[in-house]
């Protein structure tokens, strides 16, 4: 890990920190989602052996059950490698972007693909209320490290400019 002129090495260790803490804290969801989808899959096995062993029919809904798988937080690996691996930033800052504008909208899309069909009873709903209406705990923790992770960046990226602005105004 090196620092440069702009991020002192204290700081860089803080924030590659921030980055693993939110990867391992994805993971852990990621795997804990993982068990509960299995447990789920073999309890619905066994009400269908049992049903069936009982003469019973089995009776199944269409659709899923509107949650969406979130693999696409695999992105945080990639922000911590490239916190981890960087001196320039520009490239963990194009991953914090891109992840924080993934998130937003899979948080509108989860929304729509968990209505069923009464949609027209509804009242009309701006994107923000989406958001707030599609979203868990886990998303909302999700996008505060998302949001530290952003200002801190933008703090760095200020620096920079403010320094480099400064080393203009001296050449001339």
């Amino acid at each position: 890990m090196n620092a440069n002129k702009y991020v002192s090495k204290s700081e860089h260790i803080l924030l590659v920190l921030v980055a693993f803490v939110l990867f391992t804290f994805i993971s852990s969801v990621l795997i804990l989602d993982v068990i509960n989808s299995y447990n789920y899959a073999v309890l619905e096995g066994q009400r269908n052996l049992m049903s069936h062993a009982n003469g019973e029919p089995i009776i199944r809904f269409s659709g899923g059950s509107g949650q969406m798988m979130p693999g696409f937080h695999i992105l945080s690996l990639f922000v911590f490698v490239a916190l981890f691996r960087s001196k320039r930033f520009i490239v963990s800052l194009f991953f914090t972007i891109f992840y924080s504008t993934i998130l937003i909208y899979e948080i509108g899309l989860r929304y729509d693909y968990g209505l069923l069909g009464g949609e027209v009873y509804l009242p009309k709903l701006d994107f923000i209320q989406k958001l707030y209406r599609g979203a868990d705990p886990f998303d909302y923790i999700i996008a505060l490290f998302l949001l530290i992770l952003l200002l801190w960046h933008s703090s760095i990226f200020i620096r920079v400019f403010h320094k480099f602005v400064h080393r203009k105004n001296k050449l001339v």
